[in-house]
């Protein structure tokens, strides 16, 4: 049996592989909340279950938003686009994505969340606490 979507998908094709898409240490997945220095660089590591390449980041991924700290209800308007101080990579020998999340000085004493949109439609979200 085929399933149709709306683009070309490796189900269509018959192709079956993991697509397990989480955070991996040192960031825990929802519904923990990780603790980060504010002002600092923060290395935001996922998994994908393989390498999938570089171009895999949707247009204006990833972003964050403020939420109230711990419940994670928004407090603040729009998501803003993140700052990177390294790009996106993929490290062969552990499997893992990291992205270099540059956070703000003034975030300190509030919570956001992370997201991090992928191209072909899926998310991942991480909370944050900021010292």
């Amino acid at each position: 049996m085929t399933v149709r979507t709306s683009a070309a998908s490796a189900w269509e094709f018959g192709e079956r592989y993991d697509t397990s898409r989480r955070f991996v240490s040192p960031i825990a997945n929802p519904p923990r909340l990780n603790s980060a220095g504010s002002g600092k660089n923060v290395p935001v590591k996922f998994s994908l279950g393989r390498n999938e390449g570089l171009s895999i980041l949707a247009a204006g991924s990833p972003t964050s938003a403020q939420i109230a700290c711990p419940e994670g209800l928004p407090v603040s308007g729009p998501e803003q686009l993140t700052r990177s101080t390294g790009g996106l990579s993929f490290d062969a020998v552990t499997g893992a994505y990291q992205y270099n999340w540059k956070t703000e000085k003034s975030w300190a004493g509030t919570c956001r969340r992370l997201t991090v949109r992928f191209r072909e439609g899926s998310t991942l979200t991480a909370l944050f606490s900021f010292k």
